[in-house]
């Protein structure tokens, strides 16, 4: 009797977990509805007693200003905190950055590591954690990827080419992507971070939530300030890592943002204090094995990580160039630099092989949102530059390769003109003071979004906090004690103790 009483006990108590769960998680859309959520199979291979995840598409506008016109979809995971009746503002992971970076919502590791990035900050203290692909990104649908580009690239990497001749070969794909998504009806004037914005407002909508803890890294940080500046009612704080900033103008100190990476690599023995290399050495090595890999290209087989397939692939000095400055995004080659160096000079590949597949594989992602990416640069950045500045800019950098190289990148056709974008709001670059508490996780050498950007426009933010770490690019990812921190933050916004750890 007394084992029947506590199965009684046992089955009403987990009845009510699974009533909560399911008045807590988000409602779907009526089916005569066309704005709102509706329930997916998840992208990524779910546990079938994870009753904690749940996957969604988001329905809105693809033109905001013709609610009733065509609708585009973009994807929501939902993961829900055990602790069932917590009634905390929820952290809304805004996406990959990039822009057009996807989150890889079908890759199970992927979503896995997502979550145990964050996880401390929000479903460990109660809060719900909800991460997106944006709009023409990753599983968005559509998403504007440009497939025959990649195709193209796949086949011009067993081919010694520089990057001018790989530009060309690939810019007929590029317009041909464009004309086949303007052919199917997509505008792309509504790719950008304004529409993302105003995405964020309708799913706001329908999650009802009391406010938003919003996650930002890198381009993703543009997409929490513009939330932040047209809904602030929607934002309880921002956690902003490596955060770019709509304001700051491409022409602005653009030769020292082009140098950056490189004199970073120059004096990676300073930054690590583990070899004696000077930056003067660093950079006569690193010119001498790409003039030497100019003159005899040496043949790699390179994994793509797409696909775990292994390809052919030319190893010359203009993709030895690109694949370290790609790797400069993460702290790992500075500790490697100096191998590099050495192997190459005989060689060998064994430690640059990694970087070099990096970047294979950055230019083989077929979730990659070029065609999102290029409407984001039309849209709210390319209005905004001075040419004239532009062009002296590009005159300070050192003759040769990178100067060259950058002038015809800029003059090269950007594709706007065949996508047809027409900026509509130029207030999208305005210096706005932002009220709503911010963290700002910064990588003391991050060279892509310097820490100088951030010390010059934290004025516009007088309810922030700066950390910062021995690190590049996205901090979270790589140092755990961020999360620690954020989770403080998050906590009392206020608080001037954000230390790590406790004492």
């Amino acid at each position: 009797m007394k084992f029947f009483k506590f199965l009684l006990v046992f089955a009403i108590l987990l009845a009510s977990v699974f009533f909560a769960l399911g008045s807590t998680f988000p409602r779907e859309k009526s089916s005569n509805s066309q704005i709102g959520l509706e329930r997916t199979e998840c992208w990524f291979d779910k546990a079938i007693w994870d009753i904690f995840t749940r996957c969604y598409y988001m329905s809105v506008p693809e033109d905001h200003n013709d609610p009733n016109g065509r609708l585009i979809q973009f994807p929501v995971v939902y993961f829900k905190t055990t602790q069932v009746f917590s009634a905390k503002s929820p952290v809304l992971h805004l996406g990959g950055g990039g822009p057009g970076g996807p989150m890889y919502l079908d890759y199970p590791e992927a979503v896995g590591y997502t979550k145990l990035e964050h996880d401390d900050y929000s479903l460990n203290d109660g809060r719900d954690l909800i991460v997106i692909d944006v709009r023409g990104t990753g599983q968005a649908r559509p998403s504007l990827s440009c497939q025959d580009y990649v195709e193209i690239q796949y086949n011009l990497l067993n081919q010694n080419l520089s990057y001018r001749e790989e530009w060309e070969k690939t810019v007929p794909a590029v317009l041909q992507c464009i004309d086949d998504y303007k052919r199917s009806g997509i505008d792309h004037n509504h790719y950008n971070s304004l529409a993302v914005a105003k995405d964020i407002s309708l799913l706001a909508n329908e999650l009802q939530p009391k406010k938003f803890i919003l996650f930002g890294v890198s381009y993703g940080s543009v997409y929490a300030q513009i939330i932040a500046k047209r809904f602030p009612e929607l934002v309880e704080s921002m956690v902003l890592d490596s955060a770019a900033f709509p304001q700051i103008p491409m022409h602005e100190d653009y030769s020292g943002r082009i140098l950056a990476p490189y004199e970073a690599l120059y004096n990676h023995c300073s930054i690590l204090n583990t070899c004696d290399l000077s930056a003067s050495e660093t950079k006569t090595n690193i010119w001498a094995i790409y003039r030497e890999l100019e003159r005899n290209p040496i043949h790699v087989n390179v994994e793509n990580y797409n696909t775990g397939e292994y390809l052919p692939a030319v190893l010359n000095g203009d993709r030895f160039i690109a694949s370290i400055i790609s790797g400069s995004y993460s702290m790992d080659i500075f500790y490697d630099m100096s191998a590099i160096l050495e192997e190459l000079k005989q060689g060998r590949v064994a430690t640059f092989k990694l970087y070099f597949e990096n970047y294979v594989s950055y230019l083989l992602n077929r979730q990659w949102g070029d065609i999102s990416a290029l409407a984001h640069y039309c849209y709210e950045t390319k209005p905004f530059v001075d040419d004239e500045k532009m062009l002296t800019e590009i005159e300070l950098l050192p003759a040769g390769y990178l100067r060259e190289s950058t002038k015809y990148l800029y003059k090269a056709n950007d594709f706007c003109d065949e996508m047809e974008i027409t900026t509509a709001d130029l207030s999208f670059a305005d210096a706005e003071s932002i009220e709503v508490p911010t963290l700002f996780l910064q990588g003391k050498h991050d060279s892509i979004t310097p820490l100088y950007d951030l010390q010059n426009q934290r004025h516009l933010f007088p309810n922030s906090q700066v950390l910062t770490y021995t690190t590049a690019h996205a901090v979270i990812s790589a140092e755990p004690c961020a999360e620690i921190s954020a989770g403080k933050f998050v906590k009392q916004p206020e608080s001037t103790d954000l230390s790590c750890y406790d004492d």
